[in-house]
């Protein structure tokens, strides 16, 4: 993807972005930003925001704009859920600009932090609450010591717009969805019950087998309850 971004905070280009729609008109595109969207005080003007953005719309195709977020960067222990809220709320807004729809994605917060902001930054948002979504990951679930499978069963369906779908062994990531540290028949089963019917997204680590080792992962959470199906979505970025 390096033809699509630019610069050492790899931003994206729109214009270049656009072309993909062109050439797989069958696929749905969103697109995945590493940007401090929990950090107090930003608004989504800076040259990275406004550049996802206006890619996000690019790649929509005449559809809805869906850029997703995930914030490595900023430390949650020193920040107050209603100064992230703030932040998130105003680019919610930002989004609201073009009539998309905004997801962020848990990294390394502790799991209750971010789920408070996104509580708060919804009802901040009003009536485009229902624009802003989470992008949920169990395995990352893992690096703040939450259990995947209890924080999974605490969801509500309405408030997912996507989840991936990947394994950890060893504090690693793996490059299949197999046994390991994430329990995912426990997880399986919560999905079930949830109701979700959203795409879900491999995020299996690199390998030169990797066609292989992605059908191993769909027979195996197929077993364990989850449609086997290929990702209908695909994310640009990150």
């Amino acid at each position: 993807l390096g033809q699509y971004e630019t610069g050492p905070e790899c931003r994206p280009l729109p214009e270049s972005l656009a072309r993909l729609v062109d050439q797989f008109p069958g696929v749905q595109f969103d697109l995945a930003l590493a940007y401090p969207c929990f950090a107090p005080d930003g608004d989504g003007s800076d040259e990275l925001f406004q550049a996802g953005r206006a890619a996000a719309v690019s790649l929509a195709g005449g559809g809805m704009p869906h850029l997703r977020l995930v914030d490595p960067e900023t430390d949650a222990t020193t920040v107050d859920p209603h100064q992230a809220a703030e932040t998130v709320g105003r680019l919610v807004a930002e989004l609201g600009r073009v009539d998309g729809m905004l997801s962020i994605e848990h990294s390394r917060q502790a799991w209750t932090w971010f789920r408070r902001v996104f509580e708060l930054a919804r009802d901040r948002a009003g009536e485009r609450g229902g624009r802003l979504k989470i992008c949920f990951d169990p395995c990352n679930l893992l690096v703040a010591g939450d259990d995947p499978a209890e924080v999974t069963a605490s969801l509500s369906a309405a408030d997912i717009s996507m989840i991936h779908l990947k394994q950890r062994r060893n504090g690693l990531h793996y490059p299949a969805v197999a046994d390991g540290e994430v329990d995912w028949t426990a997880v399986a089963a919560a999905i079930n019950l949830l109701g979700f019917d959203g795409p879900m997204l491999f995020e299996i680590a690199a390998h030169e087998n990797i066609w292989e080792f992605l059908d191993g992962s769909c027979a195996y959470l197929a077993r364990r309850g989850l449609e086997d199906r290929r990702p209908d979505e695909i994310e640009a970025g990150e």
